[in-house]
C-alpha cells in the first residue's frame, strides 16, 4: 500500500493486519524491512558471504537483503543504498557469524547491527520513476540520517505548553551493566562495563542472545550504560 499526496510518494509499505467492522475497514501496514520479520537464515552465513571480520554494517545489511530477496517468492524488488560506513564488525577472533541452527529472523540481524553507537543509520522509502514504476528503496544513512539541528530550542511557557513529566527513577539507573550474548551455558557471550562515580553500584543485565561477537556486545552495554546513568530525561513533548 502506498501513500500519496499531489502526485508525490510519501509513504509504502506491506499491509499486516485488516479488521472489519461496522462499515470500516481498517489496516496495519509497516515498512519494507517488516518483511524481514519473517525470514530466517535457512542455510548459514547467508548462504556464503559470511563469516565476517572486520566489515562494514552496510555491506552485511545489503548481503542480509540480497540473501532474503534471492530466495523463491521472497523477492520485494526493494533496492539497497550503495552508502558505505567506517564502522567495523567481527574480529578475527570471533567473526561476525549467521548460524543456521539458531535460526536466525533476519530482522534481527538487521536491527544489531544498527544498534550500536556509531553504527549506520536506515529507513524505508518509495518513489516513482520515469517510467511511471514505484521504486522501492531502503535508505542507509552515515553517521546518521538527516542533520542535527542546533537553531531550535524547547522551552515551557513559550513553545511547550504543559511542562513534561521528568522521571528520575532508581529502578531505571544503573552505572554497571552485564550483557550476555549468544550461545548457551560457558558458552554464552559475556560481557560487563562499569564506571565509578561517586554513586551507589547498580547492576543492570541486558540479554543480547542474537549478539555473536564479544565487541559488539561491549559497545552495546557501553551505549546502555552511558543512557542509564543519566537521570531526568524528558523522553517526548
Amino acid at each position: 500500500i502506498y501513500a500519496e499526496a499531489d502526485g508525490m510518494l510519501h509513504w509504502g509499505g506491506l499491509v499486516w493486519d485488516v479488521d472489519t467492522q461496522r462499515g470500516e475497514y481498517q489496516i496495519e501496514a509497516a515498512g519494507w524491512s517488516s518483511y524481514l520479520n519473517k525470514r530466517h537464515d535457512l542455510h548459514g552465513e547467508l548462504r556464503g558471504p559470511g563469516p565476517y571480520v572486520n566489515q562494514d554494517p552496510c555491506v552485511i545489511i545489503r548481503d542480509v537483503w540480497a540473501y532474503a530477496q534471492e530466495q523463491p517468492d521472497g523477492d520485494l524488488d526493494v533496492v539497497v543504498d550503495s552508502t558505505t560506513s567506517s564502522a567495523k564488525v567481527g574480529t578475527p577472533a570471533e567473526p561476525w557469524d549467521s548460524y543456521w541452527y539458531e535460526t536466525p529472523v533476519l530482522a534481527d540481524h538487521l536491527d544489531d547491527l544498527v544498534s550500536e553507537e556509531g553504527a549506520p543509520q536506515y529507513t524505508n522509502a518509495c518513489n516513482y520513476q520515469t517510467n511511471g514504476t514505484i521504486r522501492r528503496r531502503l535508505v542507509l544513512g552515515y553517521p546518521r540520517l538527516g542533520a542535527r539541528r542546533t537553531d531550535i530550542s524547547f522551552k515551557s511557557g513559550v513553545n511547550i505548553v504543559d511542562s513534561p513529566p521528568i522521571r528520575r527513577s532508581g529502578d531505571d539507573f544503573a552505572n554497571v551493566i552485564i550483557g550476555t550474548g549468544s550461545g548457551e551455558g560457558t558458552a554464552t557471550r559475556f560481557a560487563v562495563t562499569a564506571v565509578r562515580d561517586n554513586r551507589l553500584r547498580m547492576e543492570s543485565v541486558l540479554a543480547l542472545p542474537t549478539v555473536n561477537g564479544t565487541d559488539v556486545l561491549g559497545r552495546r552495554i557501553a551505549a546502555e550504560r552511558k543512557r542509564r546513568q543519566i537521570m531526568g530525561q524528558v523522553e517526548q513533548i
